[in-house]
């Protein structure tokens, strides 16, 4: 008998390499077919494409986790380049720096406020759905091992066996003593 947590095997880095080159290869010839007047930057359409052929299961997460780890772990370095060319522009930041950070602040408030009410609007969504497909189909996520009460339909149930098993003492009791 295999054993069930046996760890799956990544792929070469190079291979992952090569996936995320390729993707950023499309993601590339994607971003030029955009109008000049909408630009849409090469890695949000690479992100955008990973996360696609993730979840439609076209690669493994395995094929390309190594790697992704790997770039997660120098982020911090990957955005100097950034920061240094906003020192370039340090005359701008001073004139505009407040409209900038104001702008950088409402649009993080924003952003989080339509994510959370997005969130919360599927999560209702899916709960409603769930419950219709389980009146409609009989069928839950619950196996026959998992108890289908509530700690409160429990704590009642075992209140009602106790009170039936107290009569049916005190009834025992009263047919003994009439003998």
């Amino acid at each position: 008998m295999q054993n069930k947590t046996e760890k799956t095997k990544n792929a070469p880095i190079l291979v992952q390499v090569g996936i995320f080159a390729g993707i950023l290869f499309v993601s590339s010839l994607i971003s030029a077919l955009f109008p000049p007047s909408f630009p849409v930057p090469t890695p949000v359409i690479g992100l955008l494409l990973l996360y696609l052929l993730l979840t439609f299961k076209v690669i493994k997460v395995e094929w390309v986790d190594s790697f992704g780890g790997f770039l997660i772990s120098i982020i911090s370095f990957i955005f100097v380049p950034s920061g240094i060319s906003m020192l370039q522009s340090i005359d701008i930041m001073k004139s505009q720096g407040f409209k900038i950070l104001l702008v950088i602040f409402l649009s993080t408030i924003i952003m989080l406020v339509t994510i959370y009410y997005s969130a919360d609007l599927l999560i209702k969504w899916r709960v409603k759905n769930k419950m219709t497909d389980d009146a409609i189909t009989g069928a839950s996520d619950q196996g026959p091992w998992e108890n289908p009460w509530t700690e409160e339909e429990v704590a009642q149930h075992a209140k009602e066996d106790a009170e039936a098993k107290l009569a049916e003492e005190q009834k025992t009791n009263e047919s003994e003593d009439e003998e």
